[in-house]
């Protein structure tokens, strides 16, 4: 089994009082106003889209923009990947979020953290050395909220209402942790038929 059809045979997520940010990928517009917020939240007045925890995707064919964040999983595979201990990257059981010490952090030589993400999720984890030289990866906007809660500024400034952050319900649930890669083949092939038989990939830069 390759590791793409794996990562689609993760168990639904659970009911209760979980929260996570749970996208209708159909409605993006690849306008990525997401990243735009991300990186204003967690960097103040800086532009830069390589900070954003969300990214956006072009996919070809179509193009298609699939948007693409830690979907926090409840068994955290980048969490046991860290050889650093206590562990520098965490989940946080009260606020269903990835934590990281950045200080702590080996950065990109490292690395464990995004390959086991890669690998069995989404590959929502990335690093920019040498300045942000840790793992970049989404904790939904810990601490924006009144109340110091997290509050994903994404949902809230996306023109299109792409993100719901909610519980498991609503969105597209079944969808959870996917990669883009299978995202884009699961809709190609759902609006014509047969296109996932060709190689869905990313829509080259020079486009």
């Amino acid at each position: 089994m390759s590791n793409l059809d794996a990562r689609t045979r993760m168990p639904f997520p659970p009911p209760g009082p979980w929260k996570y940010l749970n996208p209708i990928f159909e409605r993006c517009t690849g306008c990525r106003l997401c990243e735009y917020a991300c990186v204003k939240q967690h960097y103040g007045d800086v532009i830069n889209p390589e900070l954003s925890r969300v990214r956006v995707y072009l996919m070809y064919p179509g193009p298609m923009a699939i948007p693409i964040q830690c979907s926090s999983c409840r068994d955290h595979p980048c969490t046991e990947a860290c050889p650093v201990k206590p562990s520098v990257i965490t989940y946080d059981e009260e606020k269903f979020i990835i934590k990281v010490d950045k200080d702590r952090c080996l950065g990109q030589k490292c690395g464990k953290c995004a390959e086991a993400c890669k690998e069995q999720r989404s590959g929502a984890i990335h690093f920019y050395p040498p300045e942000h030289d840790y793992a970049l990866v989404c904790d939904q906007c810990d601490g924006a909220g009144p109340n110091g809660e997290p509050d994903p500024q994404c949902a809230k400034i996306c023109p299109s209402n792409v993100f719901f952050y909610s519980t498991p319900q609503g969105g597209q649930n079944w969808r959870y942790a996917w990669p883009p890669e299978k995202i884009a083949e699961e809709l190609a092939e759902r609006f014509k038929p047969g296109t996932a038989k060709k190689k869905v990939s990313l829509l080259p830069p020079e486009l």
